[in-house]
Parts: structure tokens; sequence; C-alpha cells
């Protein structure tokens, strides 16, 4: 298998280590649809080796796409990661890291830059993190979310997939424009919590009541360590129920595949599938959530390119990429940004052929936790206790730190996240971004509140 994998990489960097180059032909104005889902964990799907048949539309998709098997995200929640996705900036750079954060006016989105160089530009997003509010519409034709609560009980605030794939096929076969190509950014966020039962996707034993199911009523309980009754079932229940909201997005993602399909619109249009963060889902410190944490269940994401004519179907990339540099790689292709206006790397030249550590930016409140990847080391930064170094291929549960055994190492990666930081910080003198203080409607701020998210 390895093997195979090996020559898989050769194939596609002889397609594409070149890169663009102006004596080329140009490229024809294919469509971009970037498929989004919402704290997604590569290590609960199964096209990524899980045992639960938690993701079969998204396997189908992958054998006629690129899968990149270690995708490392920059950040453990939304905000801070989509800010990084749609400007190619680490988040200390883009400075939108805090849940005091927003992007900044001065940034030049990707949306913005697809058009101006001519593309229609549409988000359809089910997401109140990523609001018009909090800066994220820059360069959108079209900014929409369908109905609040559509699908969800009237407390939770969020939208489900079928509501998401109402509006988007809405948007494909009436709204997207015929004379010019188009850039479309979805947002699934079904498999955030709460954790919803599905009963044709459905794993593990049936809920045995309701004092056990994947409610924020009992989420928070556990969260705040208020249940102590039954805590290894809820603990189970509410796994199995994460597996399910996966398996539910998954199955009407491949609606929208086929949809794309039946317009005869594949030969045409860029599909890149990712996620923003995973779930803890107490694997850590008895952590359940997201956005606090580096390990390797929030960080390590799907990331699927199908790109007509470049990507090799089937192909499976282990070099360790950051989804963050799909804004590098649609910048080249598409020409819409020069390198020094960016930090991520195209992934069809520089991101495989040119490897480097991977680095990921944690802000909430007080706590600041950072970590650098440089295959197989990882080492975990935290300014309130000791450093933590795992060795992902021996230990890729990160159960045993063995920082005091490697202290060179430590020391290594220490210094190229501190570089990496100082480096942001001159960007954002070069760019004169400046940190701008939250504005919200009542409305908004209830959204994102009923996410969990409290500032």
């Amino acid at each position: 298998m390895r093997v195979q994998t090996v020559l898989l990489v050769l194939l596609l960097s002889l397609l594409t280590s070149c890169g663009r180059d102006s004596s080329e032909a140009p490229l024809p104005r294919l469509n971009v649809l970037i498929i989004a889902i919402d704290t997604l964990r590569a290590d609960r799907m199964s096209l990524y080796g899980y045992e639960r048949p938690t993701t079969p539309e998204i396997e189908d998709f992958a054998a006629t796409a690129t899968t990149y098997e270690r995708a490392i995200t920059p950040s453990s929640w939304t905000r801070a990661s989509f800010a990084s996705y749609f400007t190619g900036l680490h988040p200390e750079t883009h400075g939108c890291v805090n849940r005091d954060g927003q992007m900044s006016e001065g940034l030049h989105t990707l949306a913005e830059r697809f058009r101006e160089a001519g593309w229609s530009t549409a988000c359809i997003y089910s997401n109140a993190n990523i609001a018009p509010e909090l800066g994220f519409d820059q360069g959108f034709d079209l900014y929409d979310a369908p109905p609040i609560n559509a699908g969800y009980p009237r407390d939770v605030g969020m939208i489900d997939a079928i509501s998401m794939n109402d509006r988007i096929f809405r948007w494909l076969r009436d709204e997207r424009p015929v004379d010019k190509p188009w850039f479309l950014f979805a947002l699934y966020v079904d498999p955030h919590d709460p954790y919803l039962p599905h009963d044709e996707h459905r794993f593990g034993e049936d809920q045995p009541g309701d004092y056990i199911d994947g409610s924020r009523r009992v989420l928070r309980a556990m969260d705040k360590g208020e249940t102590t009754r039954n805590v290894d079932l809820i603990k189970r229940v509410n796994r199995n129920l994460y597996d399910g909201e996966v398996a539910f997005v998954d199955h009407h993602v491949g609606a929208l595949l086929d949809e794309l399909e039946t317009q005869g619109l594949n030969n045409d249009t860029v599909v890149i599938l990712l996620s923003d963060h995973g779930e803890g889902l107490w694997d850590h410190h008895d952590y359940r959530s997201h956005g606090e944490q580096v390990y390797q269940e929030q960080i390590h994401v799907p990331l699927i390119m199908r790109w007509p004519g470049r990507t090799v179907p089937g192909a499976k990339i282990e070099q360790p990429v950051a989804v963050m540099d799909v804004f590098g790689t649609l910048a080249e292709e598409f020409a819409l940004a020069e390198p020094d206006e960016h930090e991520s790397r195209s992934l069809f030249s520089e991101a495989l052929t040119d490897p480097r550590p991977l680095y990921v930016d944690e802000k909430v409140g007080r706590l600041h936790r950072r970590a650098v990847i440089d295959w197989p080391w990882k080492v975990i930064l935290d300014r309130t206790a000791p450093p933590e170094l795992y060795h992902l291929d021996d230990d890729p549960r990160e159960l045993r730190s063995v920082a005091d055994l490697e202290p060179a190492i430590v020391a290594r990666l220490t210094a190229v996240a501190d570089s990496i930081a100082a480096r942001g910080d001159s960007l954002r003198t070069t760019f004169m971004l400046e940190r701008e203080p939250l504005r919200l409607d009542e409305e908004t701020k209830r959204r994102i509140e009923a996410l969990g998210y409290v500032n």
C-alpha cells in the first residue's frame, strides 16, 4: 500500500510540480466549489480508515479526486480557521483569533480576488461564526444563510444539511451565472454539537432515555463536570451520535455532488472538500468540544481536491499539508495573488516538493496554545505549561510526551513557531492591519452563543 501511495505521489508531482508559467496557455476559467463541513474529524471518516461506514459518499468523490491524508488546519475553531482559508494568512497574522476577533476590512479575501478576476461569487453558510457582521462577506456577490433552526429544535440556532442543499440547489439551478465562471463556498454545520439522532444514520446502541442524548443541556453539564451518573454511557452515546451526524452530512454532500453531475458541471468545476477543525470527544483531558486544544483530533481534518486535468483520481498524498494552502493553490493557478501577499503555498508545487513545518495557533482569552508539526514530530507549546512532544508515527493518539527525552527537537520546533509568529507580526505591519473591536447585532450574538461560544 505504501509503494502504491509513493507511486501516486510521483505521478501527481509529474503532472503538477511545475506550477503555472507565463509561457503556458491560460487555463480554462473553471468554476470553483469549496465544500466545508464544520467540526469534521478526519479519523471519524471511513475514507480515512475509520471502521464505521460514516462517509461512503465522500469516498466515492475521493475516487475521482486526490485525498490529502495528513491535512492540518491552522486553528481548532471556526472563525480563525476560515479567516485563514479566506486570506492565506496564519491566525496571528490576520488577527481574527479570539472570541472577539473579526475579519479586518484591510484583508484581501479569496472572494474579492475571484470577483476582481471576473468570477461570480457566492457563499451559502450555516454557522454564525462567519456571519457578514464579522467581515466574512467581503467580496461575495451573494452571502446567504437558509432560515435559522431549519431542521433543528428551536434552541439550537443552526441549519441542517437538508436546508443547506435546498438553498444551494436553488442557486445552482436558477441563480448562478451562465456567462462567466463562479466561485461558491458552501458551509455545512451538522457535526457540530448538539449531536442529533438521524434514524437512517444510527450507530451503536439505541439512546435509552432523554437524559442520555446529544442536547446542549446534557453536553454542557458534562463539560462543566456537573454530571456524575452514567458518564461513560453518556460519552459512548454521544460519540455514536457524532458519527451519525457525520454520516448524515455525508449523505447530503453526496446529493450535492450528484447535482453537479446532473447539471453537467463536473468537467468545468474544481471541487475542494475540507473542514475547519475536529472535535475532542473526550480523547484528551476529558475535553469534549473544540477551540481550546491542538491535539490531532482537533486539527487533523479532511482535504480532498478534484481539479479537472490536474489531480489524479484516487491518489492519496501522505505528505503533511496545511489546509490553508488551498488559498495558495487557487491564487497560483488563477493568478489571483502574488506570493508575498499571503503565507500559503500551492498544493501543486511547493507544499509537496519543498515540505516545511506546519503551524497551528489557538487563542481563547488568556489561553494561547501553539503547535508545530515537522513529521513525525509534533510539539505543543502552552505559555502556562511545559512543552509536549509527540512522535506521531509511534504515538498517533498523543498519549506519551517525550519532551524531556528530546530537548533539542523541542528547542528546534519552538524556534520554528517563534519565527512564524514574528513573520506574522511583520506582515501585519506591512499590510497595515489593525485589530478592530467586535461589532455584533443582538441576533448574531445570540446565534453565536447558541453554538456554545461566549465572549
